[in-house]
């Protein structure tokens, strides 16, 4: 009975490693004090918003937010910054400032983001609305943060800054076959 009692707690306890071992990491909330693992979508997905975070709401009843969206997106980040423009301009957006960041991150061309701020209607009253999008293996990844216009100036510091601190890894898409390694040319 003991044998079969510690090989079965033997056994628990390594699925149970198993599981912690393959779990993804924790996105850590300091300030808040907890951390929790991301849900994890299938490499493929898209059109879906893997990350929502809140402040409380103001004076206003408005929920000062930003999320994360996956969007497919084969073209340039340039083609997407036209095409969300006009989708802007053509549903009664004013747009207060766009560009592109530096190219400071990794050398590359995918290492530069599209930076936009501006406010409208959807019915809720005027939204203020700052974003970044960055380009990921056939994908725009976008960080929107959104409050009311009202309150904007109470939460734009905190909003912008997590915006801001948007990454992508593995910008280009994976090679199908990796190739072999192959010595520097002087």
């Amino acid at each position: 009975m003991r044998k079969t009692t510690l090989t079965l707690t033997v056994i628990a306890l390594g699925c149970f490693g198993a599981s912690i071992a393959t779990a993804p990491p924790s996105l850590k909330f300091t300030s808040m004090g907890f951390s929790i693992a991301p849900l994890t979508a299938p490499a493929d997905a898209t059109n879906y918003i893997p990350l929502l975070m809140t402040l409380p709401a103001g004076e206003d009843g408005f929920t000062p937010h930003v999320n994360v969206l996956v969007q497919p997106w084969e073209t340039t980040l340039e083609e997407y910054k036209e095409n969300s423009l006009r989708q802007l301009k053509d549903s009664g957006f004013t747009v207060i400032a766009e560009g592109f960041t530096a190219n400071a991150e990794g050398g590359t061309d995918d290492a530069k983001a599209f930076v936009m701020e501006y406010e409208g209607d959807l019915g809720e009253g005027m939204l203020h609305y700052y974003a970044k999008a960055r380009a990921r293996r056939g994908n725009i990844i976008l960080a929107t943060a959104t409050a009311s216009s009202a309150t904007w100036k109470d939460y734009a510091l905190a909003l912008k800054t997590s915006v801001d601190s948007l990454t992508v890894d593995g910008a280009k898409k994976p090679a199908d076959a990796p190739n072999a390694a192959k010595p520097a040319t002087p």
